[in-house]
């Protein structure tokens, strides 16, 4: 049974087949040749006399004699003729292995039991089946990433396979790589794809935590020779059989896993050449790499990235009804929704929260929420007994693989009081060097500890900002610790560069404040020069009590700044509130009194009451403080009128009530006509929700107000105030059903405000005449004023008063008999709607 083996072996020593070789088998030759001369004694000699009959005879007897030997022999003829190759000038027939048959391991450990990733499943393979590829990775989402791997090995998807892989090379195996959070789910999702798709793999599930390795940061790609050992004895090859080298057992796991696919799961991973010697070449085969490491190099090799992000909604509803008890979730939905929205959504801390209700049976969701919102540090309370904290530590295995650098900018993070970061913020606080600041920004992206929201934008998890907060207060001094020490002292630059570049030219090097004081004011400032431009951008150039000095700079320029400013408000409304009130903390009443009258660009043109009522009481705080009696008026204003709108009439007349008292002390009759308009446009609002009985009183103490609103704007010289003062009070008639009398202020006020160069209200002005025609029946004049508002409106994205426009357009194009036309008007109302939700 050794005829072959005998005669491979007996050919390489007898013709000296190791110095005839080359480089590419040598090595495994010369083990094989001195392997057999040590094990045959005296009869290696047989090699030098030449007598190949007789050193066969004596190779066939130890064979027989020890068969562990023969099969470590075999498998080292087997691994240098795969060296060689095609090119082996050494023919060899290999006799059947000595080892025993072949295993397909089942290496996978059980995933978590409340995995709740299902939906979205069937959209991504509607998507692969629809474009032969995968979606572009930003519309990969964590619902539907099951789905995903189940394309890229399903059978026949060649296509698939290809636009994972983004080469489209046949034959190489596709290697996954699921990134995201700590504690997001990454190994959760792929082990569960895993265990699903056993059947796909009739070679073996391989894992490996690469994370046991010791020092695998550090180490050479050969630090895996004992994740390589493991899976050959999985396999079934005997440890006495194993290749003593690592070489040699690369060499054995090659050969066993290129017949049958096999799935290769790695966890941990912290360097592609981790990756790269493990991939199987049996086709169906897949690598599946689960990192919190930054392996982005692998992508020169072909691997995809998925990006697993929080669970949605309703996976992670789902999630906390799996470990607490559906009923006692489904009992308290709004309870349950602040625990997920306080755990960020993320799977780990829903685990750990939804743990503590089920082991104590008589706290409520609504209890434990309320526990969650007063911990000072929510991480503390993601904690179970006896296990200690299970979140913390996962953030503090990320963190300390970061550069100095990168962990000054991770702290500086969990001081600034936003949830979405910019470029020109970070370079506002102190991170001036663009190289630095790139730096560091770009190793917290490789580690998932920060995300990319946009362009030269950045959003940090709620838990990942908290730990980060807490390693900023755990620092002794800001120098040591905060931007000044990684944009300036480490770039090579020397104190006085680094004092120019880093933190420590910002405010606090002026004022003697602390570190994090000092970003938190650079931060307020910031913000206070950015809502500033944008609402000169949208609002033009209205008065303003309070303001820093315009900026040539300023980021809202060109034709489509109006639009490009809103939206940069829209999207940064919960940081505006966020910075205000971080900004009243530390006493920079001045930003704060600038963002309360800024943000009202936003207020006048969103529905977002709630915001505008918070940002006023922040803003009238401030004034207070400054003495400026002036502000507080203004403010209180918009105060009243964001009451107004929200219904409570009460407290509208109020805060009106109490900016006419103050009027005598800001002793500024351009305010007092400003005063007197809120004034009049909420007793406008008081007219038409009064009794019938009381309407008539009602109305003539409005139109009296109104009056009194143009006359002071008349004599002032105010020309613009004016024509909002017809403007409102034509809008009053109209509602009054005094339409005919409405319709020449409203014609004075549209001629008014294009003269002041206001093409907003202008447009609301032409708006309001279509309302007055079509109160009057006049159908196709009504129509044609209102589509002409409504396409500037649209264009603008001023949906608050655009979305009335449509309803009356579609009125309008009801009477006409135009139903396709109102038709499309009530489509793009509830588009406005959905849009405009704040609650969407």
């Amino acid at each position: 049974m050794w005829d072959a083996l005998i005669a491979a072996i007996a050919a390489a020593v007898m013709s000296r087949a190791s110095e005839d070789i080359g480089n590419a088998a040598q090595s495994t030759w010369t083990m094989l040749i001195g392997r057999v001369r040590a094990r045959l004694g005296t009869g290696a000699a047989l090699v030098d006399t030449g007598d190949r009959d007789a050193f066969e005879r004596a190779l066939r007897e130890l064979l027989e004699s020890d068969p562990e030997f023969a099969a470590r022999a075999q498998a080292l003829v087997q691994q240098a003729q795969g060296e060689l190759g095609a090119a082996s000038p050494i023919a060899v027939t290999v006799p059947s292995p000595a080892l025993p048959e072949r295993l397909a391991p089942r290496l996978l450990p059980n995933g978590p039991a409340d995995f709740v990733n299902r939906t979205g499943a069937l959209a991504a393979l509607d998507e692969i089946h629809r474009t032969g590829a995968l979606a572009a990775p930003d519309e990969i989402h964590r619902t539907g990433a099951t789905a995903v791997l189940d394309e890229i090995h399903g059978t026949g998807a060649t296509a698939a396979l290809d636009g994972i892989r983004g080469t489209g090379r046949a034959g190489a195996t596709p290697v996954v790589v699921l990134r995201g959070a700590p504690g997001i789910g990454k190994s959760a999702l792929a082990l569960r794809w895993g265990h699903q798709r056993q059947e796909w793999f009739g070679g073996g599930q391989l894992y490996a935590d690469v994370r046991e390795l010791p020092d695998a940061l550090l180490t050479s790609p050969e630090s895996t020779e004992a994740v390589v050992t493991t899976f050959l004895v999985a396999m079934g090859v005997p440890v006495g059989l194993l290749p003593d080298s690592f070489a040699a057992r690369l060499s054995l796991y090659r050969t066993m896993t290129a017949d049958r696919p096999v799935l290769l799961m790695l966890r941990g991973v912290a360097l592609p050449a981790q990756v790269s010697p493990l991939i199987p070449t049996a086709p169906g085969s897949l690598v599946l790499v689960s990192t919190q490491h930054d392996v982005r190099g692998m992508a020169m090799d072909g691997a995809q990235f998925i990006d697993v992000g929080p669970l949605d909604d309703p996976a992670a509803r789902e999630l906390l009804a799996a470990v607490a008890g559906r009923e006692r979730i489904e009992a308290e939905p709004a309870a349950a929704q602040r625990v997920i929205d306080l755990c960020g959504h993320l799977p780990i801390a829903l685990r750990i929260v939804a743990a503590r209700l089920r082991l104590d049976a008589t706290t409520t969701v609504a209890e434990l929420a309320g526990e969650l919102t007063a911990e000072p540090y929510l991480l503390d309370a993601l904690a179970l007994p006896g296990a200690g904290n299970a979140v913390e530590p996962l953030f503090n295995n990320v963190y300390r693989h970061l550069g100095v650098k990168a962990q000054g900018l991770y702290r500086d993070l969990g001081v600034i009081p936003v949830a979405e970061v910019t470029d020109g913020l970070l370079e506002r606080i102190g991170w001036r060097e663009r190289a630095a600041r790139r730096s560091a920004v770009d190793e917290l992206l490789g580690l998932n500890l920060l995300e990319r929201a946009g362009r030269d934008r950045y959003t940090l998890h709620p838990l990942i900002r908290a730990h980060a907060a807490r390693l900023a207060s755990e620092s002794e001094t800001g120098a040591e610790t905060g931007a000044g020490a990684g944009a300036g002292a480490e770039t090579g630059a020397g104190a006085g560069a680094g004092a120019e570049t880093g933190a420590g030219a910002g405010a606090g090097a002026e004022t003697g404040v602390g570190w994090p004081e000092r970003v938190v004011a650079e931060t307020v400032d910031y913000f206070c020069d950015l809502a500033e431009s944008a609402d000169r951008a949208i609002m033009g150039e209205r008065r303003r009590l309070i303001t820093g000095p315009a900026r040539d700079d300023g980021p809202f320029d060109g034709p489509g700044r109006r639009v490009e400013a809103l939206r940069a408000l829209d999207r940064g409304r919960e940081d505006l509130l966020r910075v205000t009130r971080a900004g009243l903390a530390i006493g920079a009443d001045t930003q704060v009194a600038r963002l309360a009258t800024a943000a009202q660009a936003l207020y006048f043109n969103r529905p977002y009451l709630a915001d505008r009522i918070a940002m006023s009481e922040l803003g009238i705080t401030a004034a207070q403080r400054l003495g400026r009696a002036d502000v507080e008026v203004q403010i209180r204003c918009t105060l009243s009128a964001a009451h107004s709108g929200a219904g409570d009439l009460t407290r509208a007349r109020a805060e009106i009530d109490r900016a006419l008292a103050l009027l005598p002390a800001a002793d500024d009759r351009v305010l007092a006509g400003t005063a007197w308009e809120f004034f009049a446009r909420l007793l406008d609002r008081v007219a038409r929700a009064a009794p019938e009985p009381e309407q008539a009183a009602a109305r003539e103490e409005a139109e009296a107000a109104f009056r009194t609103t143009i006359d002071i704007y008349r004599e002032v010289g105010l020309s613009r105030g004016v024509a909002l003062g017809q403007l409102y009070y034509g809008v009053h008639l109209d509602a009054a059903g005094r339409s005919a009398d409405a319709l020449p202020l409203l014609e004075q006020a549209r001629d008014g405000l294009n003269r002041a160069g206001d093409d907003r209200n202008a447009t609301r002005a032409g708006a309001a005449i279509g309302a007055a025609h079509l109160h009057l029946g006049r159908h196709r004049r009504a129509y044609e004023e209102l589509a002409a508002a409504a396409a500037y409106l649209a264009v603008a994205e001023l949906w608050n008063y655009e979305l009335e426009v449509r309803e009356n357009l579609i009125v309008a194009a009801t009477a006409l008999g135009d139903r396709v036309s109102a038709a499309e008007h009530a489509s793009r109302a509830a588009e406005i709607r959905r849009r405009s939700d704040p609650a969407s």
